[in-house]
């Protein structure tokens, strides 16, 4: 081992969710007039990592912003979000969706915490009854 420490930069991503099994993504970005950064409709079919065939449970609608930090990505997405949460909320409700804020942290070497400011992670718990964290390592 040369004893180097690995230089792996973090990567912090944080997204709004919207999931309902009857979703449909064109529906919620007319509505929201926001693009999405993934979505899927219940039914639709994938290939999972090892190649096979599978169903999608759910429907699913996402916005997310990523940067090196939890508070920047945040800060971005609630940027763009908050002036439209009327538009979110209406869609949501029209297909009974669940509305979630998840945050992915993927720290240098694997391990490590991240901080956010209380006003940033209160703005996040306005938009919905459930955060989400999760630590992909």
């Amino acid at each position: 081992m040369s004893g180097e420490v690995e230089s792996t930069r973090a990567v912090a991503e944080v997204e709004l969710v919207l999931k309902s099994d009857l979703l449909l993504p064109s529906s919620i970005s007319q509505t929201t007039g926001l693009e999405c950064s993934r979505a899927w409709a219940k039914g639709e079919e994938y290939l999972s990592k090892s190649g096979r065939l599978l169903t999608r449970h759910t429907g699913l609608w996402a916005i997310s912003r990523r940067s090196l930090s939890v508070e920047e990505a945040a800060e971005e997405l609630l940027t763009q979000i908050e002036p439209r949460i009327r538009e979110i909320r209406e869609a949501a409700g029209k297909v009974s969706a669940q509305i979630g804020v998840a945050i992915w942290w993927n720290p240098p070497g694997g391990q490590g915490g991240f901080g956010c400011s209380s006003v940033i992670l209160r703005r996040l718990c306005d938009l919905t009854d459930r955060i989400e964290l999760y630590f992909p390592g």
